[in-house]
């Protein structure tokens, strides 16, 4: 994305941007126009900025005809025909992502499953002289996430003349099952939208493909990697860095009412606007909502979109809800549709979110809560790990089934959270097509608010610490920042 261009020069609007509309603004329902913004790169922008800052950024190397009204629909959407110059068509736009998954060819299968995790011990980078667009002047250190698929790290890199921190997300080039490229699509999709990283400019070819990485272990491999924003600390790794500070008796770190509010609302926030993009993410959990830096250290974001699907096709048409023997995402937060087969859509995204939620008020998810108690009885003589997963799995499926409001009295938070006992109650009652109601949702987040008094943006991390004199308002996400750049995650 960036630049268009009409005969050599910037892209310019009419003189009334109002009589140009080529959408309605699915926050404000203002006017959406075509903008060019002082670095040059074209977006279509919502006429009540500042108020509201809803965009999105047009392709680069082409120039736009003109604008069709599509529908006479109340959303006022308009299609825009736009004039690419060869080559220069985003992935995102070509069609591939319609395609049905069990329309696409069968990934082959991996030799050997267990090479991939070794990304955690990546030491450096090495210049692939062959390809100069992927010799550029970067660091990688420690590993800050990271699973099965691939792994995200802190890179220090040069761009231009600056030296930044960024991160970077790698997967190796063989992998039977690769997924940085859908990953590009979505941030391609969601860039400039608030709550997402976005790509780095200046680096590499944004998804820079076959780059020769030297590991710890003295040997080198090929490896896809897709430069992105620093961002700072996943949600998980805070709860459990929270827990070792207040060091609670149970061992359960519940954060408090104002924490969970404010995170509760920017989850759905972020959540909201992904599906507006028309994508599901699928493997919704507490460790891929991640707080920023500096002065972004408030917000939340949500992050890794490799497993992440579009939901409705080209024709604006709901793709399938029916079942298929596929197991997607992670076991603790799937809903209990997707436990049951089902295709994952929004509602289970949702549910998911729901899930999170209940992490941070009572320090773990429910179904953990109760194993613990529970497992030595119910795995007593059994000795396979398999058979004691599929019972697990059965354990899980039985709770999630439970009604909201028995779930949330049976561990003492119904009175404290009864809003979000009727949101996850509503969650359960949707259909797989069925488009959420986000008034209802947004309105119970603010009733629990107002009951409650909740604060805006406050955030337990942010607001207690180790004051000094040199720094009175030191708090545990600083020195969580601190020891983050120091020790975590880093090889062993």
């Amino acid at each position: 994305m960036g630049v268009a261009r009409q005969n050599d020069r910037p892209f310019e609007l009419p003189r009334n941007p109002a009589d140009d509309a080529v959408a309605r603004c699915p926050r404000c329902q203002s006017p959406m126009v075509v903008k060019t913004i002082p670095n040059g790169s074209v977006c279509v922008s919502c006429t009540g900025y500042p108020e509201c800052r809803t965009s999105g950024f047009l392709p680069n190397g082409g120039r736009m005809i003109a604008r069709l009204r599509a529908c006479n629909c109340s959303a006022g959407f308009y299609v825009v025909r736009w004039s690419f110059e060869p080559g220069s068509v985003p992935s995102h736009m070509t069609g591939e992502m319609a395609t049905r998954e069990n329309e696409r060819p069968a990934k082959k299968t991996d030799p050997d499953p267990m090479k991939y995790p070794v990304m955690q011990k990546i030491a450096n980078l090495i210049p692939n002289p062959n390809k100069p667009e992927n010799s550029f002047n970067i660091r990688i250190s420690h590993k800050i996430n990271g699973g099965a698929f691939g792994s995200l790290h802190k890179v220090k890199a040069i761009v231009g003349d600056k030296k930044v921190d960024v991160m970077v997300k790698i997967e190796a080039s063989d992998h039977p099952s690769p997924q940085l490229q859908q990953e590009h699509i979505v941030y391609s999709v969601l860039r400039g939208t608030l709550g997402f990283g976005s790509i780095v400019e200046g680096l590499g070819t944004h998804l820079s493909r076959n780059i020769s990485l030297q590991t710890a272990d003295g040997e080198t491999a090929e490896f896809n990697m897709l430069f992105l924003t620093r961002l700072g600390i996943d949600l998980a790794t805070i709860h459990k860095r929270m827990k070792l500070i207040k060091n609670p008796p149970d061992g359960l770190h519940r954060m408090n009412k104002h924490t969970v509010l404010n995170a509760a609302s920017q989850m759905f926030d972020v959540v909201k606007l992904l599906h507006n993009a028309h994508f599901i993410h699928r493997d919704i959990k507490l460790s891929n909502f991640m707080m920023g830096i500096g002065i972004d250290r408030h917000n939340v974001h949500l992050i890794d979109f490799g497993l992440s699907k579009q939901y409705k096709d080209l024709s604006g048409n709901h793709m399938g809800t029916g079942k298929r023997n596929l197991n997607i995402g992670t076991t603790a937060f799937q809903s209990a549709f997707v436990l049951a087969r089902h295709i994952p859509t929004r509602r289970d995204d949702l549910i998911s979110t729901i899930y999170c939620i209940l992490q941070l008020i009572l320090g773990a998810l429910p179904w953990d809560i109760e194993w613990k108690a529970k497992k030595e009885s119910i795995l007593e003589g059994i000795s396979s790990p398999q058979e004691r997963g599929k019972i697990y799995d059965k354990f899980c499926l039985k709770m999630k089934q439970l009604p909201a409001n028995v779930l949330f009295t049976h561990f003492g938070i119904y009175d404290d959270y009864k809003e979000f006992s009727e949101i996850y109650e509503y969650f359960q009652s949707l259909e797989p097509a069925q488009d959420p109601d986000w008034d209802f949702i947004n309105e119970k987040v603010n009733d629990c608010g107002r009951r409650h008094w909740g604060w805006f943006d406050w955030f337990e991390w942010l607001e207690e610490g180790n004051p000094t004199p040199e720094n009175p308002h030191h708090n545990y996400y600083m020195d969580l920042i601190d020891e983050f750049n120091r020790n975590y995650g880093r090889a062993s």
